[in-house]
C-alpha cells in the first residue's frame, strides 16, 4: 500500500464569503504600493481550484473591482500626485496565468505560451510575456483597467 504524503499548510488570514473586494484588498495589498513606489517589485497570487473565485477576487465583476484594478488606481494616485518629492517613475506590467503547468500571457491577443527561464543576472525572467510600459498615466489607467478585464475572461 502506497504512503500518503502529508501536507500541511500555514495562513496569514482566511477571508469568508462575507469579506467585502475591500477589506481583502486592505489586508493583502494595499500595503505593498509603497514598496513598489521606492523601486521593489511585488506579485500578488491568487491560487486554487477552478470556480473558487480567484478570478472575482483579482479583477472583480465591474461593480466591485478586485486587488488588480484597486491596486492600478492606488498606484496611480500617487504617481499622480506630488506625494512622491517629485520622483519619476516608469510603470510596466505584465499578466500571466498559471493553469495546469503553463504560463499563459493575457495581455497579447493570443494568450501566447510563456516561458519560464533562469538568466544568470536577472534570476528567473518569463520569456515571451509581453510587458507593457505605461507612459501616459492618466490616459492609460482606464486602458490597463479594460486590458486587465479583458484578460480575465
Amino acid at each position: 500500500m502506497a504512503k500518503e504524503k502529508q501536507s500541511s499548510f500555514e495562513f496569514d488570514f482566511v477571508f469568508d464569503e462575507n469579506s467585502s473586494q475591500s477589506q481583502i484588498y486592505e489586508y493583502t495589498t494595499r500595503n505593498l504600493i509603497n514598496n513598489v513606489l521606492e523601486g521593489y517589485n511585488a506579485t500578488v497570487l491568487a491560487y486554487g481550484a477552478t470556480g473558487t473565485g480567484k478570478t472575482y477576487t483579482m479583477v472583480g465583476n465591474g461593480v466591485n473591482n478586485g486587488i488588480m484594478i484597486r491596486t492600478i488606481k492606488d498606484l496611480f494616485y500617487y504617481v499622480n500626485s506630488n506625494i512622491m518629492d517629485n520622483k519619476q517613475f516608469i510603470i510596466k506590467i505584465s499578466f500571466i496565468e498559471i493553469y495546469n503547468e503553463t504560463i499563459k500571457d493575457l495581455l497579447s491577443n493570443d494568450n501566447s505560451i510563456v516561458e519560464l527561464k533562469t538568466d544568470s543576472k536577472k534570476g528567473l525572467v518569463l520569456k515571451n510575456a509581453l510587458i507593457k510600459k505605461i507612459s501616459n498615466y492618466i490616459k492609460r489607467q482606464f486602458e490597463i483597467c479594460t486590458a486587465i478585464r479583458h484578460g480575465s475572461r
